[in-house]
């Protein structure tokens, strides 16, 4: 339906979305493990013209087949935020995916351990893309552009993703409790569509290559209407 459109990213998940309906939460390097293996079993899905029995530290397939197979190879994003989960989506996925951070960081850590990976499983880090899932705000008054995002201030404190932090409210007081600072320099902040063009250019220079921008704007419309002015900006 939507040929040479979709991608699957996938992760080690956050404690949020799983604990409520699994109450487990096995630690990083364990949930990295499963991460692997998870792509290990569906890429044999993909691609296998006989059933698929696969018997993994983590999952168990018995002659599994899926029947409607993809025509176009689906491309992978792998997660990686730390320079191990970085390295670790050079080595197993076919892209990154990583996640609002700030740009030293991105430049000096997160796509250097990304294109470390890539070169040691044997592939070109040039034809791989570096994406990043990131929110946006935009309002003519800054101000207010910057409390739109803080939303999703949770997103940039680490102890979401490397612990059992799994009650809203309390990713709410961690969110809260984020300077303006920080969500200025980790989010893209705007008053209008230079700005957001600057914003979106400053994550490019640290060496993004596909945005998937989340619209947290106090005005969404605006936030989706100003796009008409950015995308020929910023598109290649």
């Amino acid at each position: 339906m939507y040929p040479k459109r979709v991608g699957v990213a996938v992760g080690a998940g956050e404690a949020l979305n799983e604990v409520p309906v699994t109450g487990q939460w096995p630690s990083v390097p364990e949930r990295q493990e499963m991460t692997i293996e998870a792509i290990e079993v569906m890429r044999k899905l993909w691609e296998s013209k006989t059933p698929v029995t696969f018997k993994g530290k983590y999952y168990t397939l018995e002659k599994a087949f899926m029947y409607t197979k993809p025509e176009d190879e689906v491309p992978l994003y792998f997660s990686g935020m730390g320079p191990k989960g970085a390295k670790l989506a050079g080595i197993h996925g076919d892209h990154l995916m990583t996640v609002s951070a700030d740009t030293e960081t991105l430049k000096n850590v997160t796509i250097p351990k990304f294109e470390e990976g890539a070169k040691e499983a044997g592939k070109d880090p040039k034809k791989m893309e570096k994406a990043m899932l990131i929110w946006y705000s935009v309002d003519p008054d800054f101000e207010k552009a910057v409390e739109g995002n803080r939303f999703w201030a949770g997103c940039l404190v680490p102890a979401m993703f490397k612990y059992r932090v799994s009650d809203p409210p309390e990713v709410e007081l961690h969110a809260n409790a984020v300077g303006s600072e920080m969500i200025k320099k980790n989010f893209l902040c705007a008053t209008d569509a230079e700005g957001l063009i600057h914003e979106i250019e400053r994550f490019k220079n640290a060496g993004i290559t596909h945005f998937c921008l989340g619209n947290s704007s106090p005005n969404v419309n605006y936030g989706i209407d100003i796009f008409k002015d950015v995308i020929p900006a910023v598109k290649d």
